[in-house]
Formats: C-alpha cells, sequence, structure tokens
C-alpha cells in the first residue's frame, strides 16, 4: 500500500482544480480526496456483496464514500467486463482504509487474476465497432506479487490511463502521464 500512497500524494500535487469532473466522479468531492480503481466485473460484485451488504459495511467502517459505475442492474453493468469503483473521502487515511478494504474484496474473488477477454460487441449500442466485426483479445493482468527482476520500472506501466495494484486498477487522470517517471525515480533512490 506504500507505493498508492505515493501515487495518491503525486496526484493531489498534480491535479488541475480546473479539469472537470468525469461520470466516475463524486458529485462535489474535490478530485484530490477520491481514488478509482478498475475491477473486472465479478470482482465488482464480491465488493458489493448480496443486496449491497458488503459495500454497506465498507462505507460504514471507514466512512468512506463507494460508488460502482456502471450502476448494478444497468443494462452497460450487464454487459460490461469491468466496473470502476469510486473511494472519497475528506482524509487519505479513510480513503485508503476503505480501499484496502475494497482490495481484499477484490483478492476473495477466485477470478479476479483470471485473464479478461475483450470481445467487442455487435452494434447493439451503435456503430461503436467499424463493419461490426469481432475481435478478441487477452489481456492478463499485472502480478506484483511475483513479478520477475528487470522488465520495464513501475514508472512506465503508467504511461496509459492505468496503473495496476494487486488485482485492481488505480485510474488516474489524463495529465498525470507523468507522473509515472516521478514515481518510477522515487521507487529507485
Amino acid at each position: 500500500m506504500k507505493v498508492v500512497e505515493v501515487v495518491m500524494e503525486k496526484i493531489r500535487e498534480k491535479v488541475d482544480p480546473n479539469t472537470p469532473s468525469d461520470v466516475y466522479d463524486h458529485k462535489g468531492v474535490d478530485r484530490t480526496k477520491e481514488m478509482k480503481l478498475l475491477v473486472p466485473n465479478t470482482s465488482a460484485g464480491m465488493v458489493i456483496g448480496k443486496s449491497g451488504a458488503r459495500i454497506k459495511e465498507i462505507r460504514d467502517q471507514t466512512g468512506a464514500n463507494i460508488q460502482v459505475y456502471p450502476k448494478a442492474g444497468s443494462q452497460e453493468a450487464k454487459v460490461s467486463l469491468e466496473r470502476v469503483i469510486t473511494i472519497a473521502a475528506e482524509e487519505s487515511d479513510v480513503v485508503m482504509n476503505a480501499m484496502q478494504r475494497v482490495l481484499e474484496k477484490v483478492a476473495a474473488d477466485p477470478q479476479h487474476a483470471s485473464a479478461i477477454e475483450h470481445k467487442e460487441l455487435d452494434n447493439s449500442f451503435g456503430a461503436m465497432h467499424a463493419h461490426g466485426a469481432s475481435q478478441t483479445s487477452n489481456i492478463q493482468p499485472f502480478d506484483f506479487a511475483n513479478r520477475q527482476g528487470g522488465g520495464a520500472p513501475f514508472g512506465a506501466m503508467q504511461q496509459t490511463q492505468f496503473a495496476q495494484v494487486g488485482a485492481a486498477q488505480v485510474w488516474q487522470p489524463t495529465q498525470q502521464r507523468l507522473l509515472g517517471e516521478h514515481i518510477s525515480s522515487l521507487l529507485n533512490s
């Protein structure tokens, strides 16, 4: 969790207050006081629990505001392979505590480390995909625990919008892409 703390601190330093909010932001919450996780759809179910019991328990125990997108029962949630979990609180230790509890639930999902098979949908949501072609690609989750030496440093993995932590991916706003180089230098010093 130390790496996540460093990432959170750097994000807080770099977040532009004029950046417009996105659909996964909590309304009226400063972006520096929230963290987003991208998790497999099955893992989101583990976090939510039956009738929302687990997510309510985490909210009650930590005091954090936690939302899962897309909302359960929506058409988007039914076809989505991944969901965004947004955790927000005024104090960073509350966010970290809630994130740790959410990640524990994600890790409890027996399918959390399985490859996610992305298939492009037919045109059920309009002309989202050229010529309605179906393509499949397997995406393997990054495994921090069994990472081999060498290869790309952690910072290099953050050149996309997502930095993976355990079985989940911590979302970073686009303006944070260069943060990876700084984190890499911190971790290597």
